[in-house]
């Protein structure tokens, strides 16, 4: 409905997905009713703004872009998080089949993997981690901000300037692509 509605008013050229929920168990132990509700935010929710944007998109006739926020977590598993990573993974394989079936109207469609973003949800998921082992906070909150060669958080800033390369004109001729913004966290730190 708010596609219709703007793209009544002013065309939409331009669509950032950005939204998410991490929950982290084992698949052993994994509650159905959660597993749902991350598949209904992390995949449904980008399948349904996807079509909601692209068909006014199509009548408008003009170039367009859509940016859908994964993660690294949906290029390479982690245990613990195969809900969350199995979620990310289809959203990397439907913005490359929703590139194939909009590059003929001139919109390109494309992702961003960040790594560990410097947020709410990487402190809630930490803290999660460390009540499931019986750690402390900070031993956690460490080990999620040093996985593979990164030294830190991804800043949401390094997100955003992606995802604003991605959308504007300067990445005219980059669709069915994914961008890690990771600080290097899927590098092997030897």
């Amino acid at each position: 409905a708010m596609a219709v509605r703007l793209g009544a008013d002013a065309p939409v050229d331009s669509v950032v997905f950005c939204s998410g929920l991490a929950i982290t168990s084992t698949v052993a132990d994994h509650d159905w009713a959660a597993y749902r509700r991350l598949m209904s935010v992390n995949l449904d929710g980008a399948f349904h703004v996807g079509q909601s944007f692209v068909r006014p998109m199509h009548k408008a006739g003009k170039p367009g872009s859509f940016v859908f926020i994964g993660s690294v977590a949906g290029l390479r598993g982690e245990a613990a998080a195969a809900a969350y990573c199995a979620s990310k993974a289809g959203l990397h394989s439907f913005v490359d089949a929703f590139a194939a079936e909009n590059t003929r109207h001139g919109i390109r469609a494309n992702s961003v993997a960040p790594g560990s973003v410097d947020s709410d949800m990487i402190r809630q998921v930490a803290q999660q981690i460390a009540d499931e082992r019986g750690a402390s906070y900070d031993e956690i909150f460490e080990e999620v901000s040093h996985k593979g060669a990164a030294t830190r958080l991804v800043t949401p800033e390094e997100v955003a300037n992606a995802c604003l390369w991605l959308a504007s004109p300067l990445s005219s001729g980059v669709t069915g692509t994914t961008i890690k913004v990771d600080v290097g966290q899927l590098l092997d730190r030897s």
